[in-house]
């Protein structure tokens, strides 16, 4: 997963259900997603017993997530949860990007990025809730 992909408009995710996760482990993301100011709403992702759960489950070495906010998003997962990206396994992205609002939920670490990547710049947090056993 090393393309370049970008938003062209808001994007209102009610009516998708339980998303996938974009990357897993073994085949991380790392490419570059440019938000271009847009913002996802409404994101769900419901997987209690998964690993790497958020918009993107697992980031690696290279990858770049900019410019993009998240609102009103619902994920849970059992470990390494984040709303924006469970897991960045290489500890090599970067994210830049907007604001997140949501609930995140896990059993075991959980965050707007459960572990974090090295840079991690200009992120807002409103209002989110985070439960976790650990």
């Amino acid at each position: 997963m090393t393309a370049d992909y970008y938003l062209a408009n808001d994007i209102n995710c009610s009516g998708f259900g339980n998303f996938e996760p974009i990357g897993i482990y073994g085949n991380e993301f790392t490419g570059t997603f440019d938000g271009k100011g847009y913002k996802i709403t409404n994101l769900y992702i419901n997987r209690p017993s998964t690993w790497e759960v958020g918009l993107f489950g697992c980031t690696g070495s290279g990858s770049e997530i900019k410019n993009v906010s998240l609102e009103e998003v619902n994920v849970s997962g059992y470990m390494r949860v984040g709303g924006l990206v469970g897991f960045d396994y290489e500890e090599q992205s970067q994210i830049h990007t907007g604001t997140f609002t949501g609930l995140v939920e896990a059993i075991v670490w959980a965050g707007v990025q459960a572990v974090v990547a090295p840079v991690l710049t200009h992120l807002w947090i409103i209002g989110i809730l985070i439960t976790s056993g650990q």
